[in-house]
């Protein structure tokens, strides 16, 4: 993919929507997952990490986003940990992030499952 912007068609939003139709009644949350976000190092005015370029990823984020208006129950959780919360990736949390993030989650669960 090559900047200024990203096609919608790859961010595959039809596939979400399909899986609340096969979900029906059964409730659904749709969580955007904490990554890492390096600062103060080369590249990261252009770069989150060494996977997501910047105007990528904040171009996904609002198509996200406004595709969640349809009425999704969604959390967008991509940036709430420091980089220390990472294993050797800019996706896997160490395990007291993992115990951060369920309990993050863990309101909207008891929220969404009456």
């Amino acid at each position: 993919m090559k900047p200024p912007t990203l096609n919608i068609a790859n961010v595959s939003l039809d596939q979400v929507k399909d899986f609340e139709q096969v979900a029906g009644k059964v409730p659904v949350i749709l969580i955007n997952q904490p990554m890492q976000v390096l600062t103060n190092v080369p590249n990261s005015d252009v770069r989150y990490n060494d996977y997501y370029p910047r105007w990528v990823y904040d171009q996904y984020r609002q198509y996200l986003s406004a595709a969640a208006q349809n009425h999704w129950n969604y959390l967008d959780l991509w940036n709430i940990f420091p980089p220390e919360y990472f294993t050797d990736t800019p996706l896997h949390l160490i395990p007291n992030g993992e115990a951060e993030l369920a309990k993050t989650i863990a309101p909207a669960v008891i929220k969404g499952c009456p």
